[in-house]
């Protein structure tokens, strides 16, 4: 069914977040879908990039070529592609519009692929009050708004484009967030303690909805106030499971899953440990740990790191050791303030459930009690 039969939904939303990843700078003004697949493909025969020749992109490749050939998908434009790299404030910044019938227009922000610089990047947002690229996002969509004068608009991205499509709502004036729809953030990072309490935020955050995998770790950085769905997805880690081609689909969503005891421990020690922590220290931690990964292991992608968990360790400990005297009692603190933090949410988990299981008990007790007395 097309869009104007059957309204966008939050499987469509990842599809059009997925294809954000793609470079589409052969468009020049807008093409349908399925006009443009032998126009990619043409141009990407021609680049060398590394990136466009990965497993992640390729899996994006094919979801493109089953899309130009659906009732539903065949005849949405895509316009307004933009991609810039500034090198001198180290942002990269993507983004493109589809045009749905009738229904109104999506607007696709880049996030991070599945490689460390990436996620890296994610990591860097854990301690900005804001990135440069959150910036763009803001202009992007406003801009998108003058241009397409009473659609109504949906917004979204994956990793990191979660984070720019609700930063890039909450910038807009207040007339022009009124006629967005539904945003999207699609395991991507929150925002500073200090943003997610602004009226702005707040105004904006009740339009959110934020999907993240059954163990996911991009997804839980930061606060947030929005509306979470945890779906199930493959992959052993929170890392595999980022890639949202992994997620588990049913019908036009995705399968719901239970916080398991693991995840929500996670989860909790996540928090907790950011929480005690200040932006020097946290930019500090990602930059060694990135460095450390980068030297002293062949990994390329997130997904790397299961395969050599206890290597990494190793090569983590003993690296910190050669950091100088004053980093190196940074890094102690802060890799000691996780482990503190994994006990203290252990110890109040311990304590809910032994709670739980003396409330359990009291009406036994108390039934006892009534019979003896009898």
């Amino acid at each position: 069914m097309t869009f104007d039969q059957d309204p966008l939904n939050e499987v469509d939303n990842a599809i059009f977040s997925l294809l954000a990843y793609l470079d589409f700078s052969v468009v020049s003004g807008s093409a349908k879908i399925k006009d443009l697949v032998n126009m990619y493909s043409r141009y990407m025969d021609k680049t060398k990039s590394s990136y466009y020749h990965s497993k992640f992109i390729k899996g994006i490749e094919d979801i493109l070529e089953k899309m130009s050939t659906t009732n539903r998908f065949k005849d949405v434009w895509v316009s307004d592609y933009c991609d810039m790299l500034d090198e001198k404030n180290q942002t990269q910044f993507s983004a493109m519009c589809f045009i749905l019938g009738h229904t109104g227009i999506f607007v696709a922000f880049r996030g991070t692929d599945n490689s460390f610089v990436g996620f890296k990047e994610d990591f860097n947002m854990s301690y900005s009050q804001h990135v440069q690229g959150q910036l763009e996002a803001v202009k992007y969509l406003d801009y998108l708004m003058d241009k397409y004068k009473g659609s109504d608009v949906y917004v979204g991205g994956h990793s990191k484009g979660g984070n720019f499509a609700v930063y890039s709502v909450c910038g807009l004036k207040e007339d022009k967030r009124d006629r967005v729809i539904r945003i999207f953030n699609n395991d991507g990072p929150g925002f500073s303690k200090a943003f997610v309490e602004t009226k702005a935020y707040k105004d904006t955050s009740v339009k959110v909805k934020k999907i993240i995998p059954k163990d996911s770790i991009v997804g839980i950085l930061m606060d947030n106030e929005e509306e979470t769905k945890r779906v199930n997805a493959l992959g052993s880690t929170g890392f595999i499971q980022h890639d949202a081609q992994n997620w588990e689909v049913m019908g036009n969503e995705f399968v719901e899953e239970e916080c398991g005891e693991q995840a929500q421990f996670l989860d909790d020690t996540i928090r907790c440990w950011l929480s005690t922590l200040n932006d020097m220290e946290k930019a500090l931690f990602v930059n060694e740990m990135y460095n450390i990964i980068l030297m002293t292991t062949d990994a390329k992608k997130l997904s790397d790191i299961s395969e050599s968990k206890l290597r990494l360790t190793m090569n983590f400990i003993r690296n910190m050791k050669g950091l100088d005297p004053e980093k190196r009692e940074i890094m102690y603190g802060v890799v000691y303030r996780l482990f503190e933090s994994a006990s203290r949410v252990k110890r109040e988990k311990d304590l809910h459930k032994k709670l739980k299981k003396a409330k359990q008990k009291e009406p036994s007790l108390k039934s006892k009690s009534e019979k003896n007395s009898l």
